[in-house]
């Protein structure tokens, strides 16, 4: 109460003052030979009482003048009429001319908050002198108003400077006189930049205000600085610029996005009633349930590896398997026993894609054939789940969003365990290496069964309809409504995107948004996709030569390989990049690592390049390889070592010991991702060919089977819903192990089960139209 009493006299103050001196024709009163302590007296039941009337505030303003006139007798005067006993000397000279010198700045200070009172806009300023005269009455409106001010707390040098106040005190407040709402309360802030070091530079503490909605454009800056100047610091408190919450129009942007999203909504729904009470009603009264076997096309190549979703990866294989293929993903879609029915024309089929009873079936469906290469679907869940773990904390860190910013950084980065999390990172080249391996693993299989031919029309479009529907939608989705799904003190009604995207979008749709624009790239994660694309546009230089020749497809591998592993050394060394992005030794290069490096795809290469090999190997061996037990193991605590390396090697520059020198950073930028590929490479190839022991057997589990199949839309999603997460926040985070392990499990759980919704919406209904379109399933004569 103290500290809303000590708030709400400072602001009370600077209205009133601000009200006198804005009045051009008030003059400013002088002083005399008056009775100073009968002044102060007048002054103290004017800030207890309603200051609204003119002859009130006059009065309250002569004490902006009282301090600078101080002398000996008036000073005598108020001790006597206090009862202090009145000293001599000295020391009651240096005492007066204390008091004489802080009066002369108290008045300075007055002086200045005023000018800035001044430039309020008339609106704002009656309706900040309705809020403060209702203030001294002891309005309740008026104290949560003022209440809901953020105010300085604890933990400023450790990176608590975000005061956000209490927002849905501000937003519920009903401001009333006489039973009649003068103004709508809002919520406004403003950023004042300190000389305060911080982790990332000088600290700019972030206020939010309770003010009148009636303050708006430059109001709050105005206000801030009238207040600001009452704070004795050198070099003085300034804000740089202020705002206020507003609501978000409904544009032509958001009335399309809605009108598509209700056109999915109406097919979905119209396709699943048709689906459940038509169609399933007739193949109960069918005997005849013959199953249709999958031959993948000539030229369809499906892999994104980051989330298959339904989308078959269909490769020939010896095992006795009745259909004659194996799936990569585990289980194929296409396989599910089709039931003839009358329904089997075009429209029907194109109608049913949208069926949420079949799409939610298959994509919840955990059935995995013999001779699958079930352990892609642990790893690539477990590396969505290593993205998400790293996005969780990264994201915090860098919104501000913790109280215990700069303790909390720097214990992490110390800990070595923590290199887990710091180098996250690698998880991307994880994905990287499997989509790479997949790719040449069904493109070896699909040359062979059409003798060297491809359709190649086919094997760029079906990757691109395979990846663009969801994502374009989502990324669509992420543009116009984001600003739509939530509120608070730190939320942007323009959303999560620069200026809507829309000198960048068309970057997205056709893959080069890592390469053109990137200082204003929409939909920052999809930098992957970019990547991936790229590589499979130009995989066919490495896998045609290789499948005709071993030792030239090679040999252009090899070129491809040594190419990006000296392009990254020599642009890390050329902008002096640091080894991490993240450490706790300051790098001015730092800033170039992610557009300059982490991005291109003349850098990011090598992983998929080395799945590319992995996958031929595969191709060739027939998933077959036998292995001595002891070089089994020997291999297995080698690839352990190298991957411990590559993720703990830079443990001393990330902690603050010791930073890497140009050249050895250069050295770990250029190969690490390759080794990791390497080491990834290894786990796969030995699950597949039976040297996987138990660990084949925890990442081959079922459950996997449609968690894996549900990654690529996690992917997409799973960033909105931390950014909806942080900017939702009335209040910052106190992190802890606890408190961040236990945010981590909400991102995961939440972003999965919004992919499963996108995929049923998005993704599933795509693959279908394409499987209806182009005759996918049916068996081929031959």
């Amino acid at each position: 109460m103290r500290t809303l009493l000590a708030v709400g006299t400072v602001l009370v103050l600077v209205f009133c003052f601000g009200d006198v001196y804005s009045d051009a024709t008030a003059a400013k009163p002088t002083i005399q030979n008056q009775d100073y302590f009968s002044l102060l007296e007048k002054g103290i039941e004017v800030l207890l009482s309603n200051v609204s009337s003119t002859q009130s505030l006059s009065q309250l303003s002569n004490l902006a003048s009282l301090f600078p006139a101080m002398n000996v007798q008036n000073v005598q005067k108020i001790l006597h009429s206090l009862n202090v006993p009145i000293p001599s000397g000295p020391q009651f000279n240096a005492t007066l001319k204390l008091l004489q010198s802080t009066g002369q700045s108290v008045a300075s200070k007055f002086t200045s908050g005023q000018k800035s009172y001044k430039m309020l806009s008339p609106a704002c300023s009656s309706a900040m002198g309705m809020l403060g005269s209702q203030f001294l009455a002891q309005k309740q409106w008026a104290l949560k108003m003022v209440d809901s001010w953020g105010k300085p707390r604890a933990g400023l040098l450790e990176g608590n400077v975000k005061w956000r106040g209490m927002y849905d005190e501000c937003m519920n407040t009903v401001a009333e006189i006489d039973g009649k709402v003068v103004f709508e309360p809002n919520s406004c802030g403003v950023n004042i930049p300190t000389s305060i070091s911080g982790p990332s530079g000088n600290v700019n503490i972030v206020i939010r205000m309770c003010l009148p909605s009636v303050c708006t454009g430059g109001d709050p800056y105005f206000i801030a600085d009238s207040i600001l100047a009452l704070i004795p610091t050198t070099p003085p408190l300034t804000a740089n610029f202020g705002w206020c919450q507003e609501e978000p129009e409904y544009d032509l942007r958001t009335t399309i996005t809605i009108c598509v999203c209700g056109a999915f909504l109406a097919l979905m729904t119209l396709a699943t009633l048709f689906d459940v009470f038509v169609v399933r009603q007739q193949q109960k009264k069918t005997t005849k349930t013959p199953i249709e076997t999958e031959f993948n096309k000539n030229g369809i190549i499906p892999v994104t590896v980051i989330g298959e979703g339904n989308s078959p990866q269909n490769v020939e294989d010896n095992s006795p398997v009745k259909n004659g293929t194996i799936q990569t993903n585990g289980y194929s879609i296409d396989n599910v026993p089709a039931v003839e029915t009358k329904y089997t024309g075009l429209c029907s089929k194109l109608l049913l894609s949208f069926s949420v009873w079949t799409n939610g079936r298959k994509l919840l469906s955990a059935k995995q054939t013999g001779g699958t290469m079930g352990a892609i679907n642990g790893i690539r869940f477990l590396s969505m789940t290593w993205v998400i773990l790293g996005h969780t904390y990264i994201f915090l860190l860098l919104q501000g969003a913790l109280v215990n910013t700069a303790p909390f950084a720097s214990q992490m980065l110390k800990r070595r365990s923590f290199m887990a999390i710091t180098n996250a990172l690698l998880s991307v080249d994880t994905f990287f290496t499997l989509s790479g391996l997949l790719v040449a693993y069904v493109f070896m299989k699909e040359m062979k069964r059409e003798k060297g031919r491809i359709n190649w029309f086919m094997f760029y479009f079906h990757r691109f309809w395979r990846l663009t529907p969801p994502y374009m939608m989502v990324m669509m989705l992420d543009i116009v409504l984001f600003r739509y799904l939530g509120d608070g003190p730190m939320w942007s009604v323009t959303g999560l995107e620069t200026d809507y995207c829309k000198d960048s979008w068309w970057t997205n749709l056709i893959y080069v948004n890592n390469l053109v624009k990137t200082d204003k790239m929409c939909f920052g994660w999809s930098w992957y996709l970019a990547n991936d694309m790229q590589f499979y546009v130009i995989s066919p230089i490495i896998l045609v030569p290789l499948y005709f020749s071993k030792k030239i497809g090679s040999a252009i591998a090899v070129l491809f390989l040594l190419g990006t592993t000296i392009a990254s050394g020599v642009i890390s060394k050329t902008y002096e990049l640091p080894s991490t992005q993240y450490s706790m030794v300051p790098n001015p290069h730092s800033g170039d690592y992610f557009e300059k490096y982490y991005i291109k795809p003349y850098c990011r290469m090598g992983p998929y390049i080395i799945g590319m090999m992995t996958g031929y190997i595969l191709y060739r061996t027939k998933g077959k390889y036998n292995m001595k037990p002891p070089v089994s193991l020997f291999i297995w605590i080698v690839m352990t070592t190298l991957a411990c390396l590559v993720i703990y090697g830079v443990y001393d520059e990330t902690s603050g010991k010791t930073a890497m020198s140009v050249n050895v950073a250069a050295l770990y930028n250029a190969v690490h991702k390759t080794l990791w590929g390497v080491c990834v490479s290894w786990v796969i190839f030995a699950c597949v060919t039976g040297n996987g022991g138990y660990i084949n057997t925890i990442l081959s589990w079922s459950p996997f089977v449609p968690l894996g199949r549900l990654t690529y839309c996690a992917y997409l999603v799973h960033p909105i819903i931390i950014f909806v997460y942080i900017r939702s926040l009335r209040q910052a985070v106190y992190a802890t192990d606890f408190v961040m392990i236990y945010q981590f499990l909400g991102h995961l759980v939440t972003a999965y089960g919004v992919a499963f919704v996108v995929s049923l919406t998005f993704e599933s209904p795509m693959m279908g139209l394409e499987r209806a379109i182009f005759r996918r399933g049916k068996k081929k004569n031959q």
